[in-house]
Parts: C-alpha cells; structure tokens; sequence
C-alpha cells in the first residue's frame, strides 16, 4: 500500500475502490461495474476489458 494514496481513498470512513455497487432492500450488497475502467496494480495499469476480452 502507498500511504498518501490510500489515504486519499477514504471519505467518510468508507474506502472508495471504483466499484459501483448497490445494497438491496435485504441487506446483500449488488456489484453494479466499475466506474472506470482502470486498476492500477503495484503500478501497473490494467484494463478489466483486456481481461474480459481473454476470459
């Protein structure tokens, strides 16, 4: 982890990861997509759709 920017990915004491995501009237948390379309990973970016794409 890099301090400075994982601090910058907290606000109101949630971690924000790029993913959207819902919670249903049940409780049980829904993965909506991604906000971007951007990992970056110990530095290196990745593109989910490349990944898809192999899948």
């Amino acid at each position: 982890m890099i301090p400075g920017i994982t601090a910058q990915r907290f606000r109101d004491g949630w971690f924000y990861t790029g993913d959207r995501c819902v919670f249903a009237e049940d409780g049980a948390l829904f993965h909506l997509g991604r906000i971007d379309d951007l990992i970056i990973f110990d530095g290196i970016n990745i593109y989910p759709s490349a990944i898809e794409g192999v899948l």
